[in-house]
């Protein structure tokens, strides 16, 4: 049976591709509207109000340990979000108050 990223294209086996889900499109009355970026090793996601989560799909499948607040993986987050600024950027993005970089 397929994954949910693998229905949605963001998960070919092996791969590493990034991927954006956009939470809440129809931009409905929601505390956690958010982008995710999902690369083949990690899932990143930044919440409109500044939250923000980081989960090692390799090591912590079920997402249970939030390490975007881990001093070792604050570069990996600049990083991430970096990228989803950019992905931002290029697709005029129009989400207020989302990520900058």
């Amino acid at each position: 049976m397929p994954t949910l990223l693998e229905l949605l294209g963001c998960a070919e086996a092996g791969a590493d591709l990034p991927c954006v889900i956009e939470w809440n499109p129809g931009k409905q009355a929601c505390k956690a509207f958010a982008r995710t970026l999902v690369t083949g090793a990690e899932r990143y996601t930044f919440y409109v109000n500044g939250e923000q989560e980081l989960y090692d799909l390799k090591n912590d499948p079920h997402e249970v340990e939030n390490l975007a607040d881990v001093p070792e993986r604050q570069a990996r987050v600049r990083e991430l979000r970096a990228q989803l600024a950019q992905w931002q950027r290029q697709t005029r993005d129009t989400a207020e108050a989302m990520v900058a970089d």
